[in-house]
């Protein structure tokens, strides 16, 4: 009895050197990716949309804000994270009907102050993040009065992922 008190008590005390914390951090789970996002204030009402992105040449990105019947484009020349004005070839708002018929387009309007920031690109991620603000000014062509002269999107931001 003495012999299995004695083994008894080695097993403990071996149990209890052998096991130690483990002090190193894991995580719980998995990394919870970021979401895809681009949304603003357009016209002081709230707007949000769907994000797409692509290069349209090697050295140039378009962001797309796209809902149902209504499209955003904003291209630049990217050179990484800064400020870049925005000129009326660069940045257009459509209105469509039936998801592919104009009925009214807009482009940036060169009397106002166009910008986007991109405030974060991980080229390891794939991602951009940024914020703009953008005043659009109705195309003279397009003369149905339903549709105000002039749209602006302030306070917007976004992140998009690069394919």
């Amino acid at each position: 009895m003495k012999n299995l008190l004695r083994m008894f008590v080695a097993l403990i005390v071996l149990f209890a050197v052998a096991c130690k914390k483990d002090n190193a951090e894991k995580p719980v789970c998995c990394v919870i990716p970021d979401l895809a996002y681009i949304k603003a204030q357009k016209s002081g009402v709230a707007w949000q949309a769907r994000p797409e992105y692509f290069k349209t040449q090697t050295d140039s990105v378009t962001i797309i804000g796209r809902q149902e019947n209504e499209l955003v484009l904003i291209r630049i020349k990217f050179t990484g994270k800064g400020s870049y004005a925005i000129t009326p070839a660069q940045a257009s708002l459509t209105y469509l009907i039936g998801g592919d018929g104009i009925v009214a387009e807009y482009y940036a309007d060169d009397a106002a102050t166009n910008t986007l920031e991109v405030t974060d690109y991980n080229a390891e991620k794939n991602n951009i993040k940024g914020n703009f603000n953008v005043t659009f000014k109705k195309s003279a062509r397009y003369t149905d009065a339903t549709f105000a002269q002039t749209v602006k999107f302030s306070q917007g931001s976004f992140s998009v992922f690069i394919p």
